[in-house]
């Protein structure tokens, strides 16, 4: 379980960078992207990772508390994931709001990591 998780969550923190990036482009072109050819695939690809991950991470904190990381988090983390994982592809998306969601993603995400791989060595 402990390895899956791992895996997932670091998947998890690149598609985070990924989104930024695509943030930052859309962005700067105010170019929305095609919903059908990019959105929707890459938000799908997300979603079923998320959807692999939130029961493994909840579970994980159970059996291994982190000081401050709680399960609401992780719900919350992959809520917020899977929201700007859509947003981060139409120019119109508030850039404080998206970037608010996605550092609150990428602590949790990097936190969780942390604590892992202490557990681990």
């Amino acid at each position: 379980m402990e390895g899956k998780l791992l895996e997932l969550t670091e998947a998890l923190l690149q598609k985070t960078y990924q989104i930024k990036t695509i943030f930052e482009e859309v962005k700067k072109t105010n170019q929305e992207r095609d919903f059908y050819q990019e959105v929707k695939p890459f938000a799908d690809e997300v979603k079923a990772k998320l959807d692999q991950w939130e029961p493994l991470a909840i579970e994980w904190l159970k059996d291994n508390p982190v000081k401050h990381l709680h399960p609401q988090q992780i719900t919350h983390t992959a809520e917020n994931l899977d929201m700007i994982s859509i947003q981060c592809f139409f120019p119109k998306t508030s850039l404080t709001r998206f970037r608010h969601y996605a550092e609150s993603v990428e602590y949790v995400l990097k936190n969780l990591l942390l604590a892992i791989q202490n557990k681990k060595s």
